[in-house]
């Protein structure tokens, strides 16, 4: 005979009941329910390109760096002009002429430069001096005193220190570059850190 235990029952489909070991009692309770399998969720490999995400932090440094060189070359253009160099002095002339020549601005639009002329006194003679840039408006009218830079050796190659305008602004150029090179630095390095290839498992 069977050992005592629980066995499908006999014309009970579903039900389990208990033999003790002789006969039938009548302690009996349904089949467990299979659990159901839950399917696996199929994992897509994702295919990480460090070299585009970084591509944005790094044209960032480079313009900036841009920025920064021409911010500086227009600081020292423009202390060249409005300064005396080794060898040269200045003095103060009378605005005679307003020159006009037409460039174009950033936008296209084609805008008229004033470069005016100056007339000064050195060496017991009358010279002329030029602007070398042009700035609009203009910063000077005629009759107007301005100052003047020339060579000792050569007063005819003189130049008229003009006010520098907006120009004098140039220095936020390299300053705004600084910062955006260290916030391009910043976003370079956390990305490094974000897209950085991770070696599949083994």
């Amino acid at each position: 005979m069977p050992q005592a235990g629980w066995y499908n029952a006999p014309s009970e489909q579903g039900f389990v009941r208990f033999w003790n070991g002789t006969a039938w009692t009548e302690h009996r309770q349904p089949l467990p329910q299979p659990v159901p399998e839950v399917p696996a969720i199929p994992v897509v490999p994702v295919e990480i390109r460090p070299r585009r995400a970084l591509g944005l932090p790094i044209v960032g440094m480079a313009a900036c760096l841009i920025l920064a060189i021409l911010g500086i070359g227009v600081i020292v253009f423009m202390g060249q002009q409005t300064t005396a160099a080794a060898g040269e002095t200045s003095t103060h002339g009378t605005v005679t002429a307003l020159g006009w020549k037409a460039v174009k601005d950033g936008s296209g639009v084609t805008i008229d430069d004033c470069y005016p002329s100056a007339r000064f006194v050195a060496a017991g003679a009358s010279h002329t001096a030029r602007s070398r840039t042009g700035q609009t408006p203009c910063p000077v009218n005629i009759g107007d005193t301005a100052t003047v830079v020339y060579s000792i050796a050569s007063p005819d190659d003189a130049r008229i220190a003009l006010p520098a305008g907006w120009l004098s602004y140039a220095w936020l150029l390299p300053v705004a570059a600084g910062f955006g090179l260290i916030a391009s630095l910043i976003a370079f390095i956390l990305r490094m850190r974000v897209f950085a290839p991770v070696a599949p498992p083994a």
